[in-house]
């Protein structure tokens, strides 16, 4: 399951088969309907376009360092900034993260996977890395994203816009964990946020040409 988190558009969720194929959604919920939904759905994974909780450690995690030294721009979570509207959407991830643990999945903070794990991801960072590059300069983010899914099968038309594509991308990223074939940046033990390939990239990604 991919659960792809705004604060104004409200949650988008989908699940996809380990074929590629959609067998749940795209359908819209809000925080409080999340545990109905993963009842209803029961995913063997939930992957979260979202950090779990605030930063420790300043105005950003090591996740976001990570992934800036590639060339992935990522919004930075912080320590706990107070009454800030801007990071509202965080807390609604957070709220997602609660209801699926609720649910019986643990967060996942590196290692092995031991049960039913709710995950971090970047759909934006998925899309990077399996792609291999960045996008060009005013490519539209629907169509990029849509022809990632599409190149690593996924059976992508019943996804229509931005937030189902992530949601799509979020699931995918489920099921490369799911079989293993995955890394993630962060500090094992507390924050890390899974990417559908391993081994990571750790030069930076080249840019789409126009």
């Amino acid at each position: 399951m991919g659960i792809d988190v705004s604060l104004v558009r409200g949650l988008d969720v989908v699940v996809l088969t380990e074929s590629g194929r959609v067998s749940y959604g795209p359908v819209k919920a809000n925080t409080k309907g999340i545990p109905a939904v993963l009842k209803d759905a029961n995913p063997d994974v939930v992957a979260i376009d979202s950090p779990p909780q605030w930063g420790t450690n300043g105005k950003s995690r090591l996740i976001e360092t990570q992934l800036r030294k590639v060339g992935i721009n990522i919004y930075s979570c912080p320590e706990n900034p107070g009454n800030r509207p801007f990071y509202a959407w965080m807390e609604e991830g957070f709220k997602v993260f609660d209801a699926a643990f609720g649910e019986g999945f643990d967060r996942y903070r590196g290692g092995p996977i031991t049960g039913r794990q709710a995950i971090e991801v970047f759909p934006h960072a998925s899309g990077v890395s399996l792609r291999g590059s960045l996008p060009a300069k005013g490519n539209l983010k629907l169509n990029w994203r849509r022809e990632v899914l599409n190149n690593a099968g996924v059976q992508a038309d019943a996804l229509k816009t931005v937030d189902e594509i992530d949601a799509g991308l979020a699931a995918l990223t489920g099921i490369r964990f799911l079989q293993g074939g995955f890394s993630y940046v962060g500090e094992p033990g507390d924050a890390v946020l899974v990417l559908p390939i391993r081994p990571m990239v750790t030069v930076r990604y080249r840019r789409d040409p126009n």
